[in-house]
């Protein structure tokens, strides 16, 4: 928070992009505050205890509803309700490309083919087991080798 009590206009965008760009909280606190790595999802869960980031999240959707219903433009969840119900309404009519079409937009709505993250560790011990049953020869030695120099 700024020294008069309010939020950074980090802390804002933060809660810009969550509120009216629909961005998962990650993604929104790398782009607002230009972090990289793993700990984005961390630090953006810590900032959102926070009673100051929730009030203007919560006033940026009221808005942003506002907005949009003035417009006639649908909210996320009335979008992806539709985007449903034409899934449906072509599957049953036999038009399957076009209920494809809509379970993709609905997937990539609900963020289904962001990228998992995988860990995998080994150890010497278990990378001499899986080289043994492929007639391998292990890299990896038990003991250091001496420098030449």
């Amino acid at each position: 928070m700024s020294k008069k009590g309010g939020l950074t206009s980090q802390q804002k965008l933060f809660c810009r992009l969550i509120a009216v760009e629909g961005m998962k909280q990650g993604p929104a606190y790398a782009q607002a505050f230009g972090c990289k790595g793993n700990s984005a999802g961390t630090l953006a869960g810590r900032l959102l205890k926070k009673v100051e980031v929730q009030r203007e999240i919560q006033r940026l959707s009221t808005r942003a509803q506002q907005v949009a219903e003035a417009a006639g433009v649908w909210s996320k969840a009335e979008r992806m309700e539709r985007l449903q119900e034409w899934a449906e309404r072509s599957a049953e009519a036999g038009e399957i490309n076009a209920a494809v079409r809509c379970v993709d937009v609905l997937n990539k709505m609900d963020g289904a083919y962001e990228p998992q993250k995988l860990e995998v560790s080994t150890d010497a011990d278990m990378l001499r087991a899986i080289l043994s049953r492929t007639n391998a020869e292990p890299m990896v030695r038990d003991e250091p080798t001496p420098s030449r120099f």
